[in-house]
């Protein structure tokens, strides 16, 4: 739908699409018109997620899985990283277009900015414990996601469902309501990978 304004269509006169017109957001910075967005909808194996604004919803019980384990090696390594960028193909093409050379020169807190730790709270496992129905995030104030407000909460939780419910109303059924054995990771050389059925 994006390219019906850019080309001077008027997206107005569009039949109902799940797009949004998201060019004046890009080019002119003004506030995008998404305020949602569906992660996923799992209904044989009751599973959801959305995200509306600051909050996000999340249905079902992964069991072992919902527990969170260290990144092995802690962070990533930045040494050499500027000078890499400074270099690349995509620093001349900046440097060109801006006609200067310090295009990168806040580079580090661009870093710094996007950088999220979410620090050793032993307590952030037991946040998804098992068999608990629905989970509340303010991802604005808790982007790692460790305090479950679904109970303080509950005329949010009861807005994210509505929400959700609308977007129940409109799903396919899946195509691949059987597991196939050929796409287990041990077919893959262990990791998960496209396969043909």
């Amino acid at each position: 739908m994006r390219f019906t304004g850019v080309c001077g269509g008027d997206v107005d006169k569009l039949p109902p699409l799940d797009g949004f017109d998201m060019w004046r957001a890009l080019t002119d910075g003004e506030e995008s018109p998404r305020s949602e967005i569906l992660v996923n909808i799992n209904a044989p194996a009751g599973e959801a997620a959305l995200r509306y604004r600051n909050w996000k919803l999340v249905i079902g019980d992964f069991g072992e899985f919902n527990q969170r384990i260290e990144i092995p090696g802690g962070s990533r390594p930045y040494e050499g990283l500027d000078e890499m960028m400074s270099n690349s193909r995509a620093a001349a093409v900046l440097k060109r277009l801006y006609g200067r050379d310090d295009v990168f020169e806040h580079a580090g807190q661009w870093r710094r900015e996007a950088t999220l730790t979410c620090g050793d709270d032993a307590a952030a496992n037991a946040n998804f414990s098992p068999g608990a129905p629905y989970y509340v995030f303010d991802i604005t104030n808790d982007p790692c996601e460790l305090h479950n407000l679904s109970e303080e909460r509950p005329e949010i939780l009861s807005m994210l469902l509505e929400k959700l419910e609308a977007y129940n109303k409109t799903v396919v059924p899946p195509v691949n309501d059987t597991v196939d054995p050929l796409g287990a990771p041990e077919r893959h050389n262990g990791v998960w990978a496209p396969w043909v059925y």
